[in-house]
């Protein structure tokens, strides 16, 4: 969740630098990036069931 508000603010800054979109795109897709996997986890219930369900 941080990245992703590092990512809006470098994007919404009053004042434009060189890259600076370049580099709010890069830690936003980073995020997006570290996150996917966690939809494929195990439910906390499928963990004290002892299946991977």
């Amino acid at each position: 969740m941080g990245t992703g508000i590092v990512a809006n603010a470098a994007v919404t800054l009053p004042r434009s630098f060189p890259g600076q979109r370049t580099f709010a795109t890069v830690v936003w897709l980073g995020a997006a990036l570290l996150l996917a996997p966690a939809g494929r986890w195990p439910s906390p219930a499928a963990c004290a069931a002892g299946t991977r369900g």
